[in-house]
Formats: structure tokens, C-alpha cells, sequence
């Protein structure tokens, strides 16, 4: 029963592994230009990335592809061989064209690009992806939030456009060594909006708004309890899982994102 547990894991952590890293060149492939002249094909065993037929790349897409591969295992991200594939183009006819064969991948470097040094926990119920937007300081405390709360900083982070931020995290790493996180305030509302308990008022809600990595930088906490801090406002001390989120800052930042796209887009 053991052994079945344990190769069922293993299966599953493999699958997660070949998602993960077709994704990761679909978006390196897209940085440089090569998305619709390359195609990442998942076959069940193995990643295979092939020239498109229907598209083929020009001999600069080819060096820029030489490159990004010769990068990535330069950089013990994965390792793989060049070889051919038979791809059908009609009912009747099928080319051979050239392709590379993933043979081995690193999990702790793709753990490195995403970010974060261990596996998600299987027990939270996002993708890896998402996980990894969530910034590093909040995810090390995430059991100490409450369950609204875990949602609240989901839907935050999943209202930030996460595949550009993906993206931009990602190539960051691969391309320029950083992948520091992106500016944590658009159109002057926090990323993760939350505010605090406060009992002098009506409400029991304070009236400022902060960003969720503004209350864990707090430093004073109470001198008996370190898992207390200290209302900046009220003086009063609070647990994190006491931190209320902000559902209607959340909804007036999309609102100012969705505008700036408008117009960006308007002729």
C-alpha cells in the first residue's frame, strides 16, 4: 500500500513538473519572438519542442532558439537532445522536422525560476503559478491567515493579470538574474488591500487601508507575545489572522486597471 502511495506521488509530481516546465517555454519561446514558429507538445512521456509546419522559423529565430536552449542548460535548468519528429500535415502526408527532446528537468532550479524553494503544499488550492506570484513573505506565514483571508490574497493576486506577471518573473530570472517582485502599488491602492481591527469605532473596522506586506513589516509587538503587533493608528495589538480584507478596494482596483487598459487600447 506504501509503494502504491508513494509511485502515485511520484506520478503526480512528474505531472506537475511537465506542465509546469511546457509552460515556462511557452513563455520564454513568446519573450523571444518564437511562440508561433515553435510548438511545445506534451506527449504523455516526454516534452518535445518542434518546429511549427505551418509557420517555420526564419534562421534568426532558429540562433535565438539555439541560444535560449544552450542558456537553459548552461544554467542546469534542464538537459535535452536534438532530434527529428514526423509530424502529419494531411490525412496522407507527414514531414520530418527538427525538434528537441526534454530528457531531464531540475525541479529545484524550476523551483528557483518560480521563486520559491520548496514545492506548494498540496493542501492549497491554487496552481503553481499562482503560488509563485504570491510574494514570499506572506506564503511563508500562510497557515497564520484565516480562510476569507487565503481568498482574498488569491483574488488579489489573480486580478494583476497573473500570466504577464508570470511572464515578466520568469524571463526576468532566466534573461537578467532577477526576478524581483513588481512595484507593490498600481494606481495607489495596495496590491493586497486589508485593514485592521478597531474597536473605538462603530464599525470595528479601521478607516485606513493598507497593503498586506505593510502590516508584516510592522516591528513593535507586544513585549510578552511576538505574534502580536501593534496598530499603527490605535496602538492596540492584533494576530494576523484577525487582518480583515478588502473585498471593495480590491473590486475599485480593478476597476482602475480595467480603465488604464482601456485607454491603452483606444485608437
Amino acid at each position: 500500500m506504501a509503494s502504491n502511495l508513494h509511485d502515485v506521488k511520484r506520478r503526480q509530481f512528474k505531472l506537475k513538473l511537465t506542465i509546469l516546465t511546457k509552460q515556462i517555454l511557452e513563455v520564454l519561446l513568446k519573450y523571444i519572438d518564437c511562440d508561433q514558429n515553435y510548438r511545445v507538445n506534451n506527449t504523455g512521456s516526454q516534452l518535445i519542442v518542434r518546429e511549427s509546419t505551418q509557420h517555420p522559423p526564419s534562421e534568426k529565430q532558429k540562433k535565438a532558439v539555439d541560444k535560449l536552449f544552450g542558456l537553459l542548460q548552461q544554467k542546469d535548468y534542464l538537459d535535452f537532445i536534438e532530434s527529428f519528429v514526423e509530424v502529419q500535415v494531411t490525412r496522407d502526408t507527414s514531414i520530418m522536422t527538427s525538434s528537441r527532446t526534454i530528457t531531464s528537468v531540475s525541479p529545484r532550479k524550476l523551483l528557483f525560476l518560480l521563486g520559491v524553494k520548496e514545492e506548494k503544499p498540496a493542501q492549497i488550492n491554487v496552481d503553481e503559478k499562482t503560488w509563485a506570484l504570491i510574494p514570499k513573505e506572506i506564503r511563508g506565514r500562510w497557515d497564520r491567515f484565516n480562510a476569507p483571508m487565503q481568498k482574498h490574497i488569491i483574488n488579489s493576486i489573480m486580478a494583476e493579470n497573473p500570466e504577464e506577471r508570470f511572464s515578466q518573473m520568469v524571463t526576468g530570472r532566466v534573461f537578467k538574474d532577477s526576478g524581483d517582485e513588481l512595484v507593490a502599488y498600481a494606481h495607489g491602492i495596495p496590491r493586497i488591500p486589508v485593514r485592521l481591527p478597531n474597536p473605538s469605532v462603530a464599525s470595528g473596522v479601521s478607516e485606513e487601508i493598507y497593503d498586506l506586506r505593510q502590516i508584516l513589516e510592522i516591528k513593535e509587538r507586544h513585549p510578552k507575545d511576538p505574534f502580536l503587533r501593534r496598530n499603527p493608528t490605535t496602538g492596540a495589538y492584533f494576530k494576523l489572522d484577525e487582518v480583515i480584507p478588502d473585498a471593495e478596494a480590491l473590486e475599485n482596483k480593478k476597476d482602475h486597471t480595467h480603465e488604464a487598459e482601456d485607454r491603452k487600447i483606444t485608437p
